[in-house]
């Protein structure tokens, strides 16, 4: 078994690709790369997320960055999106890969962040998950905790609340809600953590301060006020290693395609 498929949409994107193989091959982490774009080769794309047998999947992309949640859509296996810089300093491909629909998590980092991604593959796919904690920095952020439980009581998932970040198990995801107004940066300090930003009633000119928590931080992120998201991403986490959470995640995917189909 590969510990990780590397896929970017463009060879013109090869240097950030041996940033990530380098930092692998330092830390003796098991890959496989190809470069399969999202609009040119779809059919390709499919068979090689359908035949590999990576335990998690890092996909890179410029400009639409549509490649993260194509290969989300087709799979359970965590998906760490990689945005690119490009037009806009890269700020379009990084609100494609962050701001994913419901039910279909991709874990974004800042853009051009090669190495924040790497780091996360390696612990994703060296560690065991077992138990999600949820950390709640302010009473202000509690209807978007409430909205994660919620999904943890639908999956029927043991879980915690912190009242603040103290990370300290390597066995857990720690889904980290912030306030995207009061916070200037956040670092996983070496632990998984999913950070969930939060606004309420967000406007067109919130997406500098989302830019700016993404390019200063060592972190991963889902799409502004995405808990739900946040906790399908750790539940896939979790699945790497107990096939329960995998049955449970392809039941719900199947209930969802079948709602919108009706």
């Amino acid at each position: 078994m590969v510990d990780v498929l590397v896929l970017f949409g463009s060879k013109s994107d090869k240097k950030f690709a041996e940033e990530i193989l380098d930092y692998f091959k330092s830390k003796n982490v098991s890959f496989e790369l190809a470069f399969l774009s999202a609009h040119r080769t779809p059919k390709e794309l499919e068979q090689k997320i359908h035949s590999s047998d990576a335990k998690v999947i890092i996909a890179g992309a410029g400009l639409s960055c549509a490649l993260p949640g194509a290969v989300a859509a087709q799979t359970i296996k965590p998906v760490m999106g990689l945005p690119l810089s490009g037009n806009y300093s890269g700020l379009d491909a990084l609100l494609a890969c962050i701001q994913i629909p419901g039910g279909i998590p991709v874990l974004g980092s800042g853009i051009d962040q090669t190495k924040v991604c790497a780091q996360y593959a390696e612990l994703f796919s060296k560690n065991k998950f077992e138990k999600i904690v949820l950390i709640k920095r302010g009473k202000n952020l509690a209807k978007y905790l409430e909205k994660a439980q919620l999904v943890l009581k639908e999956f029927s998932v043991p879980f915690a609340v912190l009242e603040k970040p103290a990370y300290s198990e390597k066995n857990v995801v720690y889904l980290d809600f912030v306030d995207l107004m009061k916070t200037k940066q956040v670092d996983s300090k070496g632990f998984s953590v999913i950070f969930v930003a939060c606004k309420e009633n967000s406007i067109a000119s919130d997406v500098l301060e989302f830019y700016s928590l993404t390019s200063k931080s060592n972190g991963l992120f889902v799409g502004l006020n995405r808990a739900e998201n946040a906790v399908l991403a750790a539940l896939e986490l979790l699945a790497i290693s107990n096939f329960v959470w995998v049955e449970k995640l392809n039941k719900f995917r199947e209930q969802k395609r079948k709602d919108l189909l009706q």
